[in-house]
């Protein structure tokens, strides 16, 4: 059990431990005449990752560049017909 107490870490500290913060969506891939789930990931993280601590500091709400999205990859995928229309 982890004896950890988040009221006392530090955003330097916490922002030390994070190297990533990664989000998933399961989809359904069209490969040959079977489709089967495969995974879109959104990896918040390098300079992503910087952009939405600084926002954390100042009190902005970080939105992720719209190409980094998971909802621009599942239209990508959908239109390069590598995903099924959900």
């Amino acid at each position: 059990m982890c004896q950890h107490s988040w009221k006392t870490t530090t955003s330097e500290e916490l922002k030390q431990t994070i190297t990533g913060i990664v989000t998933q969506r399961l989809v359904v891939a069209s490969k040959s005449s079977e489709s089967e789930l495969s995974a879109v990931f959104e990896i918040l993280s390098d300079d992503l990752l910087e952009e939405a601590f600084q926002s954390m500091y100042i009190g902005k709400t970080y939105h992720i560049p719209y190409q980094f999205s998971l909802s621009y990859q599942i239209e990508r995928g959908v239109r390069e017909g590598v995903i099924e229309k959900g």
